[in-house]
């Protein structure tokens, strides 16, 4: 295996450099000029790693810092943005002749990771320190890429920035806040009403029988989870006998994020903004409570807001407990109590028992705690909830193929719900996927783009497959040159060990699952943007040594020499063609060899359709997929092409005489002419009399 090492991701990498700092070298002797940077480190270390970012490298009076990188977060450009406003704040506070400039960019990045250390390379890099060198002191500027995958960065265009060395001049744009996540947009809620009406049926039980009900609904990042919560506290509010409904967070980054939930939980019952203060929410709540008829509101706000003043000892904590008991006790005395908890997989160990505290010890209380998580909690925290007797655990499953439609359709702008399907295919069911990937189309015009899937997509794909343990994930890594569909043989030679473990685990975190109707041994990618985003981590290099590792255990376990084979040979090619560049021609040299030292064999070509059969609106796609294979086989390869022609695979069969000459292209060049939509794969051993089969998708 290469010794190349690293992985490529889709990373987001900030610059920080010190304005005033050359003057003051001038003025200040080396170690008086050292004391007076070292906070600027410190304050900009600490800020960048509350925000999950690594601190790549420091080069003078600057600071290199990655996000997404070793680790993807989900929200990496977002995360990158905070953490610069914050950098820019912290130093102007620190000393006031010293200012920031800060620049930020997203690209794909080759990440090496050593003991202690990290390097990472790529354009984004250097984009990133062009945008710093642009900007003014205080200022943060963000690329083109990075604002188009932020979310919750509050930005405003900046104009173009002319940055030596690049290929032309760099958008820019100033950041200026980040804000809490957007509510939910105006499309209707679709595919989902099975979920909501089961917890219609869980409230309705609170209130009726008067006791607590806990519900943890889980899935992975997109799957709907808070959407539906929102949902449903939106109806419950609604009801002619209207609930009260207070919710919060657990934020993924930050200081101070012990309790941070329950305190966004005592601000929205106080009727306050998140950001509101210690006092404003003591006063709001003392007056709530006076309200309810507690007699101690004063002393009772107090220790609620203990919560939000800072990390309690134990003593305080244990009045936190006590005061939280009582204040929900208080609020679900004159109407039923809905309390809501997003990203709880991200809680503390204190709010969730607190959570929990709710669940099993109070009694005649109409109450319903709603918690979404990720599957992490699970892993975490097991036994969360279950001590509880009204505990429901509801997991939340990608959308069926109507559902996902009808989403794509609603979310596309006019004119454009034909292409609804390829979107609903390529999402896979996943609502946040399929607004990405819509929003893409949107952008991009009348082509649909380039193929590659919008950043955001694969961010919250590599931060599940970032989670894995490491022999997972490599088993994973693996899996996917083998191709969508792949068996647990060549997987075991490829990773020269026993894959039943990791295998057993990946399908524990679905990620993959046995392929229906198959024997044992046979998997499939739960999602095909899994499959992806798992083979685009691989370097290049790495690629190509693996599918060479994977022609040579086809050679071997079919026996090809120089001379032709006595029986048809049993070959399945069932996985897209398409996710290689000119690098990764390990599995068209197969097939290759496989046509040229065995002229016996049967093969069938099925190169128009996608995966759900959807011919006509991927019937120009697909043909420059298979104009770019027939040239790489007949130019690069050298294979007949009357041979092509006679397995259903020549020019009259893919009408490349229609498509005229113009639309030919170089063999070599499979980049460029197939994009990174989708990818050729797997060799697999199906029996005696099965045919070849090679099949594009998207």
């Amino acid at each position: 295996m290469s010794t190349l090492g690293g992985e490529r991701k889709i990373a987001t990498m900030l610059f920080a450099d010190l304005v005033g700092s050359t003057r003051l070298a001038t003025q200040l002797d080396p170690e008086e000029l050292r004391g007076r940077l070292e906070p600027f480190f410190e304050a900009a270390r600490d800020a960048l790693e509350q925000h999950g970012g690594t601190v790549e490298k420091y080069i003078g009076d600057a600071v290199m810092a990655v996000f997404g990188a070793p680790v993807s977060h989900g929200d990496d450009p977002d995360r990158a943005v905070a953490a610069g406003l914050a950098v820019a704040e912290r130093v102007s506070e620190l000393d006031g002749e010293l200012a920031v400039r800060v620049g930020i960019e997203t690209g794909e990045v080759l990440s090496m990771t050593g003991p202690g250390d990290l390097r990472v390379t790529g354009e984004a890099v250097n984009a990133a320190a062009r945008l710093q060198q642009a900007a003014q002191p205080g200022e943060v500027l963000v690329g083109e890429r990075a604002a188009q995958a932020c979310r919750r960065a509050r930005l405003e265009a900046n104009g173009a920035v002319e940055a030596k060395g690049m290929p032309g001049s760099l958008g820019a744009y100033r950041a200026l806040a980040v804000e809490p996540e957007a509510a939910s947009s105006g499309i209707p809620l679709v595919g989902r009403d099975d979920d909501l009406d089961m917890l219609r049926l869980i409230a309705r039980r609170a209130a009726r029988e008067r006791l607590p009900q806990l519900v943890t609904l889980t899935g992975e990042a997109g799957i709907g989870k808070t959407r539906l919560g929102r949902e449903l506290f939106r109806e419950l509010r609604s009801d002619p006998d209207p609930w009260r409904t207070i919710v919060g967070r657990s934020p993924p980054y930050g200081e101070g994020i012990a309790f941070w939930a329950l305190g966004e939980i005592l601000r929205d019952a106080a009727g306050l903004s998140t950001d509101a203060s210690p006092d404003a929410v003591e006063k709001s709540l003392r007056e709530l409570l006076s309200e309810l008829g507690a007699d101690d509101a004063g002393s009772l706000a107090a220790d609620l807001t203990i919560a939000i003043r800072g990390k309690p000892d134990c003593d305080a904590e244990d009045d936190l407990n006590r005061a939280w008991r009582r204040f929900v006790s208080l609020l679900a005395s004159d109407r039923p109590l809905a309390i809501g908890v997003d990203d709880a997989h991200l809680a503390d160990e204190g709010t969730l028992e607190l959570l929990e505290d709710v669940a099993y010890g109070l009694h005649d209380a109409p109450i319903v705690v709603l918690c979404t998580s990720r599957p992490e909690l699970a892993e975490r925290r097991p036994q969360f909830g279950r001590v509880a007797r009204n505990n429901t655990q509801l997991e939340l499953l990608p959308l069926d193929h109507d559902a996902a439609l009808r989403l794509a359709e609603l979310l596309l702008p006019e004119g454009r719900q034909t292409d609804a399907r390829r979107i609903a295919d390529a999402a896979g069911g996943n609502p946040f996927f399929t607004e990405e990937v819509s929003r893409r189309f949107g952008e991009a015009g009348a082509d649909g783009g380039d193929g590659t899937l919008p950043d955001t997509v694969q961010a919250a794909v590599a931060a599940r497959i970032d989670q894995l343990p490491p022999e997972e994930k490599r088993t994973l890594q693996y899996a996917a040159v083998l191709g969508h569909t792949f068996s647990q043989g060549p997987l075991g030679d490829l990773l020269g060990g026993d894959p039943t473990d990791p295998l057993w685990s990946l399908r524990r975190r679905a990620l993959v699952e046995e392929r229906p109707g198959s024997e044992a041994g046979h998997y499939v990618f739960r999602h095909q943007l899994i499959r992806e985003v798992a083979y685009n981590s691989l370097t290049r290099r790495e690629r190509a040594e693996l599918h060479e590792r994977a022609v040579e255990a086809l050679r071997d376990a079919y026996s090809l020499g120089d001379a032709p084979a006595a029986q048809p040979v049993s070959v399945f090619f069932d996985t897209n063609l398409f996710n290689l560049d000119s690098t990764d021609t390990g599995i068209l040299d197969a097939f290759a060899a496989v046509l040229r030292q065995n002229t016996r064999l049967q093969v069938t070509i099925a190169g128009h359709t996608d995966t759900a059969g959807s011919a006509e609106s991927n019937q120009t796609l697909s043909d420059n997929r298979a104009n770019a294979v027939y040239n790489y086989l007949t130019t690069v390869q050298h294979i007949d092409p009357s041979r092509l022609a006679k397995i259903g695979f020549g020019e009259r069969q893919l009408g490349l005489s229609e498509l005229g000459q113009s639309r030919r292209r170089p063999g070599a060049c499979l980049q460029n002419e197939l994009g990174d939509a989708a990818a050729l794969a797997e060799c697999d051993c199906l029996g005696a009399d099965v045919e070849c089969r090679l099949r594009s998708a998207v």
